[in-house]
């Protein structure tokens, strides 16, 4: 219903990957970009560990800015809520294939990002910041011992992104049409990459 929603409200303004006639049971993980700004290089999906240890299928792009020709990668993901052993066992999974896929994104020596629930705060951003070359918009650092940023401005909700990528402006928005679509606050952040 979601997913109907979004690409009746979005029209034109908007692309949606996966698209609609993509057969894909887990439409609630999707990655939007407005039309006239940039264009789908590659799209897939990769299997990523979810509840129930079941593996579903989470969007990749490569997307090029249509005004300079940059182009770089979004991944978004959802990873196994819950405070059961099993969700934290799902989640270690989750993010032993989120590693994997990062680095092997990395090697294309374009910018990457990271987005999406997490379902964890220290034990996500901890092991990822440490083993993949990667930063969260909402600050904190892993030189030497491990700071995530305060609680106040990061939860489970995460934007990363490569080194060559600088943020601004992070902040999350909490209004009503937010309150009335999910039950996360949208986080936003100004991205900017040096060539």
């Amino acid at each position: 219903a979601q997913h109907r929603a979004l690409r009746k409200r979005a029209g034109r303004t908007f692309s949606i990957f996966p698209g609609a006639k993509r057969a894909q049971r887990n439409k609630q993980n999707a990655i939007a970009w407005r039309s006239s700004k940039f264009s789908l290089v590659r799209g897939f999906t990769v299997p990523i560990t979810y509840m129930n240890g079941r593996k579903v299928p989470m969007p990749v792009v490569r997307l090029r800015a249509e005004a300079t020709g940059q182009e770089f990668y979004v991944i978004t993901v959802h990873n196994a809520p819950g405070r059961f052993p099993a969700a934290a066992r799902h989640r270690a999974a989750a993010l032993r294939q989120e590693v994997a896929l990062t680095k092997r994104l990395l090697k294309h020596d374009v910018p990457v990002f990271l987005t999406g629930d997490m379902n964890d705060r220290e034990a996500f951003f901890c092991p990822y910041t440490r083993q993949v070359r990667m930063h969260a918009a909402a600050g904190g650092t892993n030189r030497g011992a491990c700071k995530p940023p305060p609680g106040r401005i990061a939860r489970v909700d995460w934007i990363f992104g490569s080194r060559d990528v600088t943020f601004g402006k992070y902040r999350f928005i909490k209004n009503n049409l937010v309150r009335r679509t999910t039950d996360h606050p949208l986080v936003v952040a100004q991205a900017t990459w040096r060539n």
